[in-house]
């Protein structure tokens, strides 16, 4: 018995072309081009009403062929026409990321949310398996199960090759960082490598003011130290104690609140270092007056403290006394 395998839809042979090729590898078809099939042998029949079984390899994945067999007997008669058969060899191929894939959408990553984008060389699903910072990267049957400790996990339907889809994640924490492990499967069920990835989620929690008092009261200024938890700016303000507390957008906003303006209202910001106190002073102000300072803290998140802080001093008398009569 004699067989070539071609590609489906190729040119019917004829049994003298499918016994030449399993002699020669090639055979000439009926308009003289040199075929060369996917495969061909011959398989030795010592038997009859026996059956016989050969291996055929070297085939693509994932793709349709013609089996064409022919039989010839002790005499080198051949049958007079192959007997066709058709075949379609299995996915073996794992799906792969189109390069530059997976990544994180930058703009996407707030304080507790971001996406994963992903583009994948065939169809199949993308899934996506999130955990702490530093902990082992999960298998792909594990990311695909999320079987292991996790944060988060998702997945979305890869329907086009070459195609950006999106996976997103919310409920995350705040100046976290995340591992991102991200597989591909195929429709036949074959594994991509594990792909991983890093993200820290941004910070969304305002200064918190660690320490702030006021200094020695004096007769014209008022000083004041103050300390936050993490570097940012302060905006301060001074103000007689009559005057209306500014919210913590109007003290950020550096400009005067109330109308009428008192002469002595006062304002300035500073950067502070987290951790460090640093000490400041308003001066120009009347003696025996109460003042108060109002300070409020935003950091490099633009992450704003929700009401002022607020502390008040009486300025001191500098006034000498003098004889009312003598």
């Amino acid at each position: 018995a004699h067989y070539v395998v071609v590609p489906d839809g190729t040119a019917a042979p004829t049994s003298a072309m499918v016994s030449a090729a399993a002699g020669g590898g090639t055979y000439t078809d009926a308009d003289g081009a040199t075929v060369t099939p996917a495969a061909t042998a011959s398989i030795t029949v010592t038997a009859a009403d026996t059956e016989y079984t050969d291996d055929i390899t070297g085939l693509d994945g994932q793709t349709a062929y013609d089996v064409y067999v022919v039989l010839e007997d002790g005499d080198n008669a051949l049958q007079s026409s192959p007997t066709k058969r058709e075949l379609t060899t299995s996915d073996d191929v794992a799906p792969s990321f189109v390069t530059g894939y997976p990544l994180i959408v930058t703009d996407s990553v707030t304080a507790s949310a971001f996406e994963v984008d992903v583009q994948s060389t065939e169809t199949g699903t993308a899934y996506v398996l999130v955990t702490v910072d530093g902990q082992s990267t999960p298998s792909a049957s594990e990311i695909q199960g999320a079987s292991v400790t996790n944060v988060a996990s998702g997945s979305v339907s890869i329907t086009s090759a070459e195609v950006t889809f999106t996976v997103s994640f919310s409920g995350l924490d705040d100046i976290t960082a995340y591992d991102v492990h991200v597989v591909l499967v195929d429709q036949a069920s074959n594994d991509g490598s594990v792909e991983s990835l890093d993200v820290t989620t941004l910070d969304a929690t305002a200064p918190v003011v660690s320490s702030f008092e006021l200094g020695t009261a004096a007769g014209t200024s008022v000083s004041f130290t103050v300390q936050n938890d993490e570097d940012s700016v302060v905006y301060a303000a001074i103000a007689p104690s009559t005057t209306a507390e500014p919210t913590s957008t109007q003290l950020k906003a550096q400009i005067p609140w109330v109308t009428p303006v008192p002469g002595d209202l006062n304002m300035r910001s500073e950067t502070l270092v987290g951790g460090v106190s640093a000490t400041y002073t308003f001066t120009g102000l009347q003696s025996e007056t109460e003042y108060t300072v109002f300070i409020v803290s935003v950091d490099s998140h633009g992450n704003l403290q929700a009401t002022p802080s607020t502390l008040s001093q009486n300025t001191t008398d500098i006034t000498s006394p003098s004889w009312l009569s003598t």
